[in-house]
């Protein structure tokens, strides 16, 4: 063979084997993009958080440009929501998606190369944010998701959750420093707008403990209405209604339900504004408690009608009020001992009355009634048979006295100034059906129909 024929077939053997490296290193490549390193699947992405969720203190959403949308804190106190200057968060749904996290495990491997990761959302967080993610909340990311911190202590668990999976369940994650990213079993979407963890329970106050209601608004228009009950079914009657007027039931009843299961939409820790108030509604309770709510429009609530504005309470203690409405219902609940006492001791002095007159039939001797008596113990028989207490003494001395009336206006005393502290320096978003019950117009409050 000649050196040319030589060199030609080593020419071919090599570019053989290049060839067949480049096919090799493209087939690895593209199966490392489309499913990754497989050996990790049904794990769990966070082994043993659930082991941990007791310890945590901190958790943080972070966005674009290292923004952090919502930070949870969890103290003495409870869990707060920091961009809400400290309102109490929504425990429950903080543990509910915890849960799901600590339950969440690996699906399917899916990319493990950079340039790919936007596809998915789990590019790393950029330090400077995008243009269109400054807004509160903002979701728009340009391929990147957000990143979820999770603290107890000095150890600090970090994952970037990305887009849902479009063709069923689960979301992508990947854990920071990791190039594999993954498809996780369940939708772990978060929720970016600090709005919704809060703890919306505010107040309540049931209609059916109030007495009167006031609504004062700007225009100088007055609702007034107390409760009567002798007048409608609902036992309402509208006080500011004009001569020959009376009262909406509906509109009456929705009104003065205002407090009752009252929850809150969003919160600030602002004063109120120097303006007068656009709406004044001032509820009293039988007991003295006196709740009064101010409602002041911003531009938010002026550009779109949907978005109520927002109102502060105060509250006020009626001490002779609540004195005289607790009093009756000490001498209520006494009387009510009284009746238990009466149908108790009734039967029981009958029997007695029955034994005492009755003589020994058939010549029966007194010793016969004795001995009988002391062999069945019956009271005053035996050595100090006579000294026993009568058979309903135990029932009367375990008998309670009701609470006194100093301890009832003391309770009603200290709901009140839990109101005020709870309340204190806050501004309240109301859901808008609440409000809008307030804010009828006069007329529709009225009712041509008659009482």
């Amino acid at each position: 063979m000649s050196r040319h024929n030589m060199s030609r077939q080593k020419l071919l053997a090599v570019s053989g084997v290049v060839a067949l490296l480049l096919l090799l290193t493209a087939l690895w490549l593209s199966d490392r993009y489309r499913s990754g390193d497989g050996s990790h699947v049904g794990e769990p992405l966070l082994p043993d958080l659930a082991q941990r969720i007791d310890d945590l203190d901190r958790i943080s959403i972070i966005g674009p440009g290292q923004k952090e949308l919502v930070g949870l804190t969890r103290s003495e106190a409870g869990w707060t929501v920091s961009q809400r200057n400290g309102w109490p968060a929504d425990v429950k749904r903080l543990r509910e998606w915890l849960s799901k996290l600590a339950k969440a495990s690996r699906l399917e491997a899916k990319t493990a190369l950079a340039s790919n990761y936007g596809q998915l959302g789990v590019a790393d967080i950029d330090a400077e944010p995008a243009a269109d993610s400054n807004s509160e909340g903002s979701t728009e990311r340009s391929g990147t998701g957000v990143r979820v911190d999770i603290a107890a202590g000095e150890r600090l668990d970090s994952l970037l959750i990305g887009q849902n999976n479009p063709n069923g369940s689960g979301s992508y994650v990947r854990i920071p420093g990791d190039a594999q990213s993954w498809l996780a079993d369940t939708d772990l979407a978060v929720e970016l707008d600090p709005s919704r963890w809060l703890a919306r329970a505010l107040l309540s106050i049931p209609e059916s403990d109030l007495v009167s209601v006031r609504i004062e608004r700007a225009s100088g228009t007055l609702t007034a209405f107390e409760r009567s009950g002798d007048s409608t079914e609902s036992g309402w009657v509208l006080t500011s209604a004009p001569k020959g007027e009376v009262g909406n039931e509906t509109a009456l009843l929705s009104a003065a339900g205002f407090l009752d299961g009252l929850r809150l939409d969003d919160v600030e820790q602002i004063e109120p504004p120097d303006e007068a108030p656009d709406m004044v509604a001032e509820f009293v309770r039988r007991d003295g408690l006196r709740a009064t709510v101010s409602f002041w429009p911003d531009q938010i609530s002026i550009a779109d009608p949907a978005i109520m504005p927002w109102a502060g309470f105060t509250f006020e203690f009626d001490e002779a009020r609540a004195t005289a409405f607790h009093d009756q219902e000490y001498q209520r609940d006494l009387r009510a001992i009284e009746r238990r006492k009466s149908r108790t001791q009734a039967p029981a002095d009958a029997a007695d009355d029955g034994g005492s007159e009755s003589e020994p039939a058939d010549g029966a001797s007194t010793e016969g009634a004795s001995a009988d008596s002391e062999s069945t113990g019956a009271p005053g028989a035996g050595e100090g048979g006579s000294d026993a207490p009568p058979a309903d003494a135990s029932a009367n001395a375990a008998e309670e006295l009701p609470e006194s009336v100093a301890d009832r206006v003391a309770r009603s005393r200290a709901e009140v100034e839990a109101l005020r502290e709870k309340t204190r320096g806050w501004q309240f978003r109301l859901p808008a059906f609440k409000v809008g019950n307030l804010r009828r117009d006069p007329g529709d409050f009225t009712s041509d129909r008659p009482g």
